[in-house]
């Protein structure tokens, strides 16, 4: 578990530290307490990344400067317009949902090193519970080597294990059988909006519609020429009813 920067630490005296693993547990995590969520989270988590990119969202690598690696954020954007689509604006100007997740580097220590977090966490009730959440987050939406490949071409994932299979196994098993409260749920209202955005239907059609007849320029102008077409029809139909009707 190794961000791509470390951020300054200055907490607590020494005194008050148990352990190595709570020194390194805190300058790890934020070092005020969150503001309390306004949102109850149901028991329900999101689905795995393949399904979220197939509903319109798109993962990104959070931009320095990041507070650290557990600052999730989810939003909802709106789409871009190329040139070429300037016909089609009105019905391209949806909006689209943009998950910003900080750049995460693994090792071959990087399973044992979050089992001893967040085993930490399970023994301490005055923890925020961060590394135990942000490790569910994670076995949510990496279920499988797609997953994986894919938050690594968005530069979100760099991993030294042997294959994106081995880095899907490690996050699964991180997930199992751990308990934690849901009031520190500290990704609660990001895990809201993105369950809203994936469950609406109308974002999943727009999101097909874009992967399989705009994802490249010839795809498009097919789109635009058969759109054409439509409109001569409609327009030929309009104008041959008008003159049946005008002799009639």
């Amino acid at each position: 578990m190794c961000p791509e920067e470390y951020k300054p630490f200055n907490r607590n005296p020494p005194d008050e530290y148990h352990h190595l693993l709570h020194l390194f547990y805190s300058s790890r995590t934020p070092s005020e307490n969150p503001a309390e969520s306004t949102y109850t989270p149901p028991p329900k988590w999101i689905p795995n990344a393949m399904e979220l990119d197939r509903a319109g969202v798109k993962f990104k690598k959070k931009k320095p400067p990041a507070d650290n690696f557990l600052n999730i954020t989810f939003e909802r954007r709106k789409m871009k317009i190329t040139p070429l689509l300037r016909l089609l604006k009105l019905c391209l100007t949806f909006r689209s949902g943009r998950m910003e997740i900080p750049p995460l580097q693994i090792y071959d220590y990087t399973g044992p090193l979050f089992q001893n977090l967040i085993a930490f966490e399970q023994c301490y009730d005055n923890t925020q519970m961060h590394i135990t959440i942000y490790a569910l987050f994670m076995d949510c939406i990496i279920d499988q080597a797609e997953d994986v490949r894919l938050l690594h071409l968005e530069g979100i994932l760099e991993h030294k294990l042997s294959s994106d299979q081995a880095v899907a196994e490690l996050f699964n098993k991180l997930g199992c059988q751990v308990y934690f409260d849901s009031k520190k749920n500290y990704l609660a209202n990001q895990i809201e909006k993105v369950n809203k955005f994936y469950d609406s239907k109308w974002h999943k059609w727009l999101a097909a519609l874009r992967r399989d007849y705009l994802s490249n320029p010839w795809a498009i102008i097919s789109v635009l020429a058969a759109i054409f077409l439509l409109l001569l029809t409609v327009e030929q139909a309009v104008f041959s009813a008008l003159s049946y009707i005008h002799h009639r």
